[in-house]
């Protein structure tokens, strides 16, 4: 039979298992906001509906009022915030170059490659730090951001802030947004890749739309049957085709052009036979 626990021992216990249950159900909540993310690659129909399914997932494991998605582009050093909820600033514009060049946090993070949960004096002290140049926005109590990586590449940043509570967020909640950070990356890139395939396709058909209407309004040239091309000039029908196509000509004469061109001369005369007499 267990002694009687103390006062003081029971209540430490009874927090132990609240925090033991606490645990528990956060992490359920995480799993499921993994699942939901992952099964909205197959549920959204564009990028845009993707991004509003992601922040209505992550609503379950974190304070998401004020939450951005940004996506980075390394070869032009650019930041665009395709979907973002502010309740100060509003949309968050584009920084088309240099991006790693400013004291933007979102640069932090892509710079570092870590997630990264700063208050507002820590916020000030880095942008005096860092001597780079300050984007215009409005300075959050807490910010709260973490890198999307797909195969090792950082893609973008997905963030959350607050603008009037300090201790919105804490470790925890970093470890939470990092957790989903890498499926949310995974949804993005897989989006942008079935988008990028539509596009193509739609491009593909488009082009050969273009080429039957070329096929059904060539200019041909009723005497010499040259073809008119898109610049005014008249080519040789053969070489239009030849230019257009993968089909290659040989040359020859039909019976009636060689009645035309050689019908005169001795050499082509064809003795006429006799008909045979019948007397």
């Amino acid at each position: 039979m267990d002694p009687i626990l103390s006062k003081q021992a029971l209540l430490a216990k009874i927090q132990r298992l609240e925090k033991e249950s606490a645990d528990r159900q956060r992490h359920e909540r995480i799993n499921h906001t993994l699942f939901k993310i992952s099964n909205a690659v197959n549920t959204t129909s564009n990028l845009s509906e993707l991004y509003g399914s992601i922040h209505r997932s992550l609503t379950h494991v974190l304070d998401t009022r004020n939450f951005f998605i940004a996506i980075y582009d390394p070869e032009n050093d650019s930041a665009t915030f395709p979907y973002c909820v502010d309740q100060v600033d509003g949309c968050l514009p584009a920084i088309k170059s240099g991006f790693l060049k400013t004291a933007s946090l979102t640069a932090e993070v892509v710079r570092t490659g870590r997630a990264l949960l700063i208050d507002r004096e820590g916020v000030l002290a880095y942008k005096k730090r860092s001597g780079l140049s300050v984007p215009a926005c409005s300075p959050s109590e807490i910010w709260l951001g973490a890198p999307l990586k797909s195969k090792g590449v950082i893609i973008g940043v997905i963030a959350v802030q607050s603008y009037t509570d300090r201790d919105l967020y804490d470790e925890t909640d970093k470890d939470v947004l990092v957790s989903v950070a890498d499926q949310v990356a995974l949804a993005i890139e897989r989006k942008q890749s079935e988008e990028n395939r539509e596009a193509l396709i739609e491009e593909l058909h488009r082009a050969l739309e273009e080429v039957k209407t070329l096929q059904g309004i060539l200019p041909i040239c009723s005497k010499c049957k040259k073809i008119r091309d898109d610049r005014g000039y008249w080519n040789q029908i053969e070489s239009y085709i030849q230019k257009h196509s993968d089909a290659l000509f040989t040359h020859g004469i039909c019976p009636e052009c060689e009645e035309v061109l050689y019908g005169g001369e001795d050499w082509y005369k064809k003795p006429i036979e006799k008909e045979p007499d019948d007397s």
